[in-house]
């Protein structure tokens, strides 16, 4: 089984038919006739998935690390009793809690910012 990773997208190519019956019938892949290849986006979930079944290559475990560490993230953000915003937000009226919350996590789950130790 070989994986890489393609604009914003996983392909997996070369299954033996074993591998291929068990993540196609997880539900996050497409088979792609003209690559003859399977594509699923790039997720927690299907990198997780593939990480029990073979060694995922170093590019691809780093990003499951990144995906698990911005959830970590974005979980301690949420989780926060009075957040500090992350950066200065261009508005001129005072931003409620659930307002610094939502702009915090969209900055993070988005990627414009890696989290606490930039603000």
């Amino acid at each position: 089984m070989k994986i890489s990773e393609s604009k914003g997208k996983i392909v997996i190519t070369c299954l033996s038919n074993d591998e291929y019956q068990i993540v196609s019938a997880w539900g996050l892949t497409i088979w792609d006739r003209a690559r003859k290849a399977i594509i699923g986006p790039v997720s927690e979930d299907l990198l997780a998935r593939l990480n029990r079944i073979c060694t995922l290559p170093l590019d691809i475990a780093a990003m499951l690390s990144e995906l698990r560490r911005r959830r970590q993230l974005i979980d301690s953000l949420r989780a926060e009793p009075e957040p500090k915003p992350l950066t200065d937000f261009p508005v001129k009226a005072t931003l409620y809690e659930h307002q610094i919350r939502g702009a915090n996590l969209a900055l993070v789950s988005l990627g414009l910012i890696d989290g606490i130790e930039d603000a």
